[in-house]
């Protein structure tokens, strides 16, 4: 399910067939559809979430697989693919550590402590679309 566009969107301009590919070869598990066909309509937006934390900003196809072949990002983060933030310093996530898409999390990025600091956001990408405030 695709949110309705609304005042509450920042949208990009959509990503390149390119990038989309590059994406997937970069990503750890199959993305989701949902997340896919998001990025061919925005390559990046903002919305507000009606769930910690609040705010989602869905990075650019370029800052998605600078950070997924970033050798500091998966020592420190391992198990992650980051797709976004909350603009904040926290990062949103799929939780990759059961080998499987998972669940969609936020966590500090300034604290390597991921007991702490991982929080789950949704069961799933469809779901956090669901949470988007529009």
């Amino acid at each position: 399910m695709m949110p309705e566009q609304s005042w509450a969107w920042q949208a990009a301009e959509p990503a390149s067939e390119t990038d989309l590919r590059r994406l997937r070869d970069v990503a750890p598990i199959d993305l989701p559809h949902s997340y896919m066909q998001l990025l061919t309509v925005a390559n990046g937006y903002e919305a507000g979430l009606s769930v910690q934390p609040l705010w989602l900003v869905i990075y650019p196809t370029h800052e998605v697989i600078n950070i997924a072949t970033s050798d500091t990002f998966s020592e420190d983060f391992p198990g992650f693919f980051v797709v976004g933030g909350n603009g904040a310093g926290e990062a949103i996530a799929f939780d990759t550590r059961s080998g499987s898409l998972g669940k969609i999390v936020s966590f500090d990025m300034t604290s390597i402590d991921l007991a702490e600091s991982v929080r789950e956001v949704a069961t799933s990408f469809d779901e956090l679309l669901t949470k988007i405030d529009t």
